[in-house]
């Protein structure tokens, strides 16, 4: 996921899993991932 959004601009994660606790471990990496890698400086998520 991350190599898809290294050129954009803006990026959302969203989630349909409400609550799957393997959703969360993926976003953290794919979060982890984006500011490490790729010098992200901000993630949008959605959250209820």
């Amino acid at each position: 996921m991350v190599r898809l959004a290294v050129d954009k601009r803006f990026v959302c994660l969203g989630e349909a899993s409400r609550g799957a606790h393997e959703y969360y471990s993926w976003r953290a990496l794919a979060s982890r991932r984006g500011i490490n890698e790729h010098g992200f400086s901000w993630i949008g998520v959605e959250g209820a």
